[in-house]
């Protein structure tokens, strides 16, 4: 799993590949999350599923979504894997009023996994619903 911050992507890009098989099997880059919704306690984001692969190369089969509190040193870690391709939005809950999130995500395959997307920060409300 990945163990750098957020502005050491490149260490995460190693990380997050490092168990996987480099060459035309990689999937691409893919770009980062967006927000759909944001409460005083969670945060729902969504990805775009990269466009299909040439022949030669493998179809995506899993989204992995990666999040770090902006609080802190803490670590961008692992918070959801897809369980196929069309998983492609997810709700992180059980956090604290008005504070920034920062999430990315990458895509995978059979063998591999791709480079991590840019890092996009999002923030819980500052209210109750």
């Amino acid at each position: 799993s990945a163990t750098a911050t957020t502005g050491d992507s490149q260490k995460v890009e190693e990380a997050v590949n490092s168990f996987g098989a480099v060459g035309t099997g990689d999937p691409p880059k893919m770009k980062e999350p967006t927000l759909v919704r944001a409460t005083s306690n969670s945060i729902t984001v969504k990805w775009e599923a990269p466009p299909p692969p040439p022949q030669q190369q493998l179809h995506v089969t899993r989204f992995t979504l990666f999040h770090q509190s902006a609080i802190g040193e803490e670590p961008l870690t692992e918070c959801f894997s897809s369980g196929g391709p069309d998983q492609t939005e997810f709700t992180l809950s059980g956090l604290e009023r008005d504070t920034e999130h920062c999430f990315a995500v990458c895509a995978g395959n059979a063998i591999s996994r791709g480079p991590l997307s840019e890092v996009a920060t999002f923030r819980t409300k500052n209210w109750v619903e």
